[in-house]
């Protein structure tokens, strides 16, 4: 019982820093092009080794 206990509040935590974190980069996007393309603000690394680039 102890440990689904502790499993339950290291879900709870998890979720919580989730959700905080989306709220917190969810105020840098304006537009859904900011969201779409992430502002331009990807490194180049990160662009190039993309399944899917977005050229627009």
């Amino acid at each position: 019982m102890e440990s689904q206990a502790q499993m339950l509040i290291v879900m709870i935590v998890y979720m919580a820093i989730l959700i905080f974190w989306g709220f917190y980069q969810g105020r840098k996007v304006k537009t859904g092009s900011d969201f779409a393309i992430a502002g331009r603000k990807l490194p180049e690394c990160w662009q190039q080794s993309s399944p899917l680039p977005i050229r627009c």
